[in-house]
């Protein structure tokens, strides 16, 4: 549910915001954030409940976290293999019009779409990570390759474009409640450093998927490389996965002969 505020912002908010740029110019949705950020620290302040009954750990010991390899191999799952989403993302409102042939009216529209896959991700990530963490992970980041080596041939036609961008994006956040999932598990008493780091993860990735497609892009390969280059990051996202998990199977198997 914490994460669902970042799916539903991209069923209403960038949509808005997109809409308003178009009409009214690109620097009126930056003012309409600005206004939305102040109302919302204005609300947190006066709404969100104090926690001081809470149980609060020592800083030495969340900074404990970063003493363990698999927090580490788990935030780098994240940065490399979240970032398939966002190599896409970055340049879909183009991709849809250029190639798919979508009008700019309807860019809008096609971005609510990849906020419902979103959202269906995110329910679907949390359920499934409760029921089998490590497998449903890699189902989910199988099920963004997939969806992403598709879309190369899937954004020529404005309706499978549609179609696999709703795929795409649904597969994408189902990864996100297993990866803070297992992030904490991983770091035992040092969880509440670890929740934070996940979004930061994330937040890498965003950067690293924008920059490689926007690097094919420069290159000449035409809006549809982003996919391709995506695709990579969620083969190269499993391949991380796989090496945490066998890293841990290791060091438990040595605990138990010990």
């Amino acid at each position: 549910m914490v994460m669902m505020g970042l799916s539903v912002a991209n069923v209403v908010g960038v949509p808005a915001a997109t809409w308003i740029g178009q009409a009214f110019g690109w620097r009126s949705a930056f003012g309409i954030v600005a206004v939305i950020g102040a109302l919302t620290v204005t609300a947190l302040a006066v709404w969100l409940p104090r926690l001081d009954s809470m149980p609060t750990t020592d800083t030495r010991t969340e900074l404990g976290a970063f003493r363990r390899t698999q927090v580490w191999m788990t935030l780098f799952v994240g940065m490399v293999g979240f970032g398939d989403m966002f190599a896409v993302y970055t340049y879909i409102a183009t991709t849809l019009t250029d190639v798919s042939g979508l009008s700019k009216a309807a860019v809008p529209v096609a971005l609510m779409i990849y906020g419902l896959g979103m959202v269906a991700g995110n329910f679907l990530g949390g359920w499934i990570a409760d029921r089998m963490l490590v497998p449903g992970l890699f189902l989910a980041m199988t099920s963004v390759a997939v969806s992403l080596a598709v879309f190369v041939a899937a954004a020529h036609n404005p309706v499978t474009a549609l179609i696999v961008v709703f795929l795409i994006a649904a597969s994408g956040s189902a990864i996100v409640p297993g990866l803070q999932t297992r992030l904490m598990d991983v770091a035992a008493d040092a969880q509440t450093l670890a929740a934070s780091l996940n979004h930061a993860a994330f937040n890498f990735a965003n950067a690293l998927g924008a920059a490689l497609g926007g690097a094919v892009i420069a290159a000449g390969f035409g809006y549809t490389a982003p996919a391709v280059v995506g695709a990579g990051l969620a083969i190269a996202g499993i391949a991380v996965l796989a090496t945490s998990v066998a890293m841990q199977r290791r060091t438990d198997a040595r605990v138990v002969v010990v």
